[in-house]
């Protein structure tokens, strides 16, 4: 049976590699987001651009 040190450090290790990973998907995730938040941003002017041009955009000949 281990002893309360060995379980203690390798409780501690499992801990930091999980907080490490928590870490990373916090990124990740806030990457995302704020890819998702520019893509919205870049669209809403699209749309107003198009609204100013009448709505017609490019017009087929």
């Amino acid at each position: 049976m281990a002893s309360g040190g060995e379980l203690g450090f390798s409780g501690s290790g499992r801990e930091r590699e999980e907080k490490r990973e928590s870490r990373e998907v916090r990124i990740e995730n806030e990457t995302k987001r704020r890819w998702w938040k520019s893509l919205a941003s870049l669209n809403s002017h699209v749309v107003a651009v198009a609204s100013l041009d009448g709505g017609g955009g490019a017009k087929p000949e």
